[in-house]
């Protein structure tokens, strides 16, 4: 993705409520590649929908900035789905294309995502997102062990 002027705040940063479109359309993009339809639950009468958002703030974006949005799964209960979300630059818009920037770290968030029923009160997570996403939580630990075996040896 890439940072448009009109997102920008009167000091030339990216306006810190925008973060929070970059997340969800982060979070949407990840549960299409994934095979999950937000949209076909919401016709099912099941819609997702953000029951919080914990948004940690570690450098600004700027006019032109390439980035990317990660989404992992940190936790699965029966009720909610916990998503590990971070903002990485990997371009500055300032810098010319050719020249090689390191990514950095921008923002780190915590998203809880929540099944809704018709009558708008949280539902049971669906039995094969649940599945999903435990695969997934547990592919993240495993990740995690490694880059700390990695770390001590």
């Amino acid at each position: 993705m890439q940072v448009r002027d009109y997102e920008l705040d009167q000091f030339g940063v990216v306006n810190n409520a925008v973060y929070s479109s970059y997340l969800q359309h982060g979070r949407h993009e990840a549960l299409s590649a994934l095979g999950t339809d937000v949209d076909a639950y919401a016709r099912q009468g099941t819609p997702l929908a953000l029951s919080s958002l914990s948004i940690s703030f570690r450098a600004p974006l700027r006019s032109r900035d390439v980035f990317r949005v990660t989404v992992s799964a940190a936790r699965v209960t029966p009720a909610r789905l916990v998503l590990q979300q971070r903002i990485v630059r990997t371009r500055s818009g300032a810098a010319p294309a050719a020249e090689e920037d390191r990514e950095e770290l921008v923002v780190d968030a915590e998203a809880v995502v929540v099944f809704l029923d018709s009558s708008y009160r949280a539902a049971r997570v669906p039995q094969g997102v649940a599945k999903l996403f435990k695969a997934l939580q547990q592919m993240r630990e495993e990740h995690q062990q490694e880059q700390q075996q990695h770390q001590t040896d």
